[in-house]
């Protein structure tokens, strides 16, 4: 999606989070970009100690950790994994460029049309 969107020319690769997210910035993370985020390099690959599965099930309280947690690296700098914050990270990012709902939502009907015409269109040229 955030790839979709960067071809839209609604996001920049080169875009730092706090453009959209200014509370992410805190604690060495001011320097992160779309980029180093998709690259797994925004210094931010783990979760705090004690964090619980009903933590992980609170979207804004995820959000409001990771902006307070602290770059484990200076931004760019190092490849660590994000497995544990990529989705909030990148979905925070995502979710505060197409606010509001409406316009989400209006973008995932546009890409659900787009991806039906092209099924179809393979169809045909398979049968045709």
């Amino acid at each position: 999606m955030a790839h979709a969107l960067v071809e839209r020319g609604e996001l920049n690769y080169d875009m730092k989070a706090v453009d959209v997210w200014p509370e992410f910035g805190l604690h060495g993370k001011r320097k992160v970009t779309l980029r180093y985020v998709l690259l797994h390099a925004a210094g931010v690959p783990g979760l705090p100690q004690g964090t619980t599965a009903e933590d992980l099930c609170d979207w804004d309280r995820m959000c409001a950790v990771l902006s307070d947690e602290e770059a484990w690296w200076q931004p760019g700098t190092r490849f660590g994994y994000h497995a544990k914050s990529f989705g909030f990270v990148l979905g925070e990012i995502i979710r505060r460029v197409t606010w509001p709902a409406s316009r989400w939502g209006r973008w995932l009907g546009d890409l659900s049309l787009a991806v039906r015409r092209w099924i179809r269109g393979q169809r045909w040229v398979l049968a045709g």
